[in-house]
């Protein structure tokens, strides 16, 4: 219990169940751990978020006695029945697991049951993910509570339709469901989207839906689910033949599609192009993590850039769009200045997130977006703060987004992309800019190759001083990604480096190991406390 509550998450779940403001910017996690570890009424919401989640459920078996539990062609089985007191410790933990990720097949299940005296074994279980083909045997025993939230994968269709079968007995309960099959293997498209048909079939009332590499048929199928609120696509593929009958979504308010390669942008096009969604909100345009980095030599080719954003214009209500391309896409077709036209008609517009794709904005285009969309509170365009000699110049300068910054009074966060020359530090290489008046953060992406990267977030610290400076940067060539975060306050450029070190976000373990560290460590610095040795293992823990 006492290592759980050392986890911000988990604090700050406790925090909202017993009625705390997650907002508030005082050091709550901090008051939350002292009292935590001193207060009783602690101990239960502490206990059920440990045991919330189980991504190994042998775990439960080390409950019984040994010679209670043995191994048996590599998996742990009941080897004799368990006294009543011991299966009421079983089932106190067990009444708290709400979720299951099952990755391996390391129990045998049917064993458990044998000798268990209800027929539930997870009541209160909502949420079940299975990767596992072998676990497909088992899932009639986890299913038997009513389940909510569904994940499965398959290799085979023979395990595809076992699964299918488990779907159906929780038709009633279930709201979300993933459905991932494995493209390498299964192949046969008319068999696929036979079963796809008989397993929404039952199921009119899911509201969420992630689908691995979705054909047409799959999607004529998804156009019967009138209640669906968010749709994922995995690894859109690229369609030889492709319906062009709309497919109705009256209350889809999120959808989210992940591409593999750039020529699939013109298939991510033509979906658009079918979706009838009046209520469509938000939309996600993100590459798979499997995309290679290439060479900036070889830029991704952007034809499709223009038919999908031209697509995304249609919808009306939409207040979000994510686009990110992987890699920096320079030679807009007709130039950036086309894609923002097609957007300003969207007047809900609040967070425009457009990654690595270079924008020739001017003036007056700054003007329109300012009377467009007055409620933007989040932008993020392809925007160079600085030059890099191995690059292409940046078109326009970073004073133009400061007039942008001040005059939207509701933006918070504005994207730079930022370039640094590797041989110069940036003190040497920035422009002289003034500073923003307005409270507006600034998100600084990478990548900053073998750059000042201290010395590029201070700089923008100090051009928005009220605000937060957060920079996203790739370390090295393993996907590693790592957020740092920069505050600066009313007192000017000055206060940003003293400030440089205070507060760091660490989304991936991988921070420690790649050597993302100032030169001049020392015992007081919050930094390299962050990176002792005892922390090394608690990220360790959390990257896993």
């Amino acid at each position: 219990m006492h290592r759980c509550l050392e986890l911000n998450e988990v604090l700050q779940r406790i925090a909202r169940s017993l009625g705390f403001d997650p907002l508030l910017k005082e050091p709550l996690p901090k008051r939350l751990l002292n009292m935590a570890l001193t207060c009783r009424a602690f101990r239960g919401p502490a206990l059920d978020e440990l045991w919330r989640e189980l991504k190994d459920i042998a775990v439960l078996l080390r409950l019984f006695s040994k010679h209670r539990v043995g191994r048996r062609h590599g998996r742990l089985v009941m080897i004799s029945p368990p006294t009543e007191a011991e299966w009421a410790i079983f089932e106190a933990y067990a009444r708290r697991v709400r979720i299951i990720d099952v990755k391996a097949n390391s129990v045998d299940w049917h064993s458990v049951m044998k000798f268990h005296p209800n027929k539930q074994l997870f009541p209160n279980l909502s949420q079940i993910g299975c990767f596992c083909d072998d676990m497909t045997r088992y899932l009639p025993i986890l299913t038997q509570s009513p389940v909510k939230r569904l994940s499965f994968s398959f290799r085979t269709m023979q395990n595809a339709s076992a699964l299918a079968g488990c779907v159906s007995t929780c038709a009633k309960t279930l709201n979300a469901l993933t459905f991932i099959p494995d493209p390498n293997t299964c192949d046969d498209e008319v068999a696929e989207s036979l079963l796809i048909a008989d397993m929404f079939g039952p199921l009119r009332f899911l509201t969420t839906v992630v689908i691995g590499t979705p054909h047409s048929k799959t999607l004529d199928c998804l156009g019967a689910l009138s209640y669906l609120r968010t749709l994922e696509l995995h690894v859109f593929p690229i369609a030889s033949h492709y319906n062009t009958e709309p497919l109705p979504f009256p209350v889809l308010v999120e959808v989210t599609i992940n591409f593999s390669s750039s020529q699939s942008l013109d298939a991510i096009a033509r979906l658009l192009g079918r979706v009838d969604g009046p209520k469509l909100q938000g939309i996600h345009v993100l590459p798979t993590q499997k995309i290679p980095r290439r060479n900036s030599e070889q830029l991704m080719d952007c034809s499709g850039v223009n038919e999908v954003i031209s697509q995304v214009g249609k919808f009306a209500e939409l207040s979000l769009l994510e686009f990110d391309t992987v890699e920096e896409v320079w030679d807009v077709p007709e130039g950036g200045r086309t894609l923002l036209q097609h957007l300003l008609p969207l007047r809900r517009m609040a967070q425009l997130h457009l990654s690595r794709i270079e924008f020739r904005l001017e003036v007056s285009d700054l003007k329109d977006i300012v009377e467009a969309w007055p409620n933007l509170w989040s932008l993020h365009l392809g925007e160079r703060v600085a030059h890099n000699p191995s690059r292409p110049p940046p078109t326009t300068q970073l004073e133009d987004l400061l007039i942008l910054a001040d005059r939207c009074p509701r933006l918070n966060t504005i994207g730079l992309l930022v370039a640094v020359d590797p041989e110069r530090t940036y003190d040497e290489q920035r422009p002289p800019f003034g500073q923003s008046k307005s409270g507006a953060s600034a998100l600084c992406l990478g990548p900053l190759e073998k750059g000042d990267y201290y010395g590029a977030a201070a700089f923008l610290a100090s051009v928005f001083p009220r605000g937060e400076v957060v920079g996203q940067w790739d370390l090295d060539e393993s996907d590693s990604w790592s957020e740092v975060s920069y505050h600066g306050d009313d007192r000017g450029p000055g206060s940003a480096l003293d400030n440089l070190y205070e507060t760091i976000k660490i989304i991936t373990g991988q921070m420690a190991r790649v050597g993302l560290h100032h030169d001049n460590s020392c015992e007081d610095c919050e930094y390299c406390s962050l990176l002792s040795d005892d922390e090394d293992v608690l990220l360790d823990d959390l990257s896993d």
